[in-house]
């Protein structure tokens, strides 16, 4: 297909794309870096510092539903859990889902020094009381136990997403 000016479309779509590249070039000889300011918009503001928090936000959403499918499910660690969590008077019963949202943000911890498994096992400890020494051990067992099966529905639920 050949427009008005006898140029093909695709040729035209390059003529503009070089013509919006020679404006650019023509703009930060003019102005500097300070040309950043007329084509970025909060240039100088924190978005580094935000890059992704969006992308970390949707993906611990996505991965709740799933975590709480599994808590409310048949699976033995799910079983252990749901029998472990006791009201008490200084600790409500939290709901599964809510319990699902605070094990899901353990999932995006740094890996190294054990952060994860000490997080779920924080996260545990607060929806169980008391805890005897005994407790305190068997706790730490279930918290690795649980890492495991919310890391494999991690990786699980990411595939399904590609």
């Amino acid at each position: 297909m050949v427009t008005k000016r006898g140029l093909p479309v695709q040729e035209k779509g390059i003529s503009d794309a070089l013509a919006v590249t020679r404006k650019m070039q023509q703009d930060w000889l003019e102005h500097g870096l300070d040309f950043v300011n007329l084509y970025v918009e909060d240039w100088a503001g924190d978005w580094l510092e935000k890059w992704g928090e969006d992308d970390t936000e949707k993906l611990q959403e996505s991965l709740t539903a799933p975590v709480s499918t599994f808590l409310e499910g048949d699976d033995l660690i799910a079983e252990k859990l749901r029998n472990s969590i006791q009201a008490s008077e200084t600790c409500p019963q939290p709901t599964l889902d809510t319990l699902a949202t605070e094990l899901v943000s353990c999932l995006y911890l740094p890996t190294e020094n054990e952060q994860r498994l000490f997080a779920v096992k924080t996260v545990l400890a607060d929806n169980i009381t008391p805890i005897s020494e005994f407790q305190e051990i068997s706790l730490l067992d279930l918290a690795g136990e649980l890492l495991a099966k919310l890391e494999a529905i991690q990786n699980d639920h990411q595939a399904s997403e590609r």
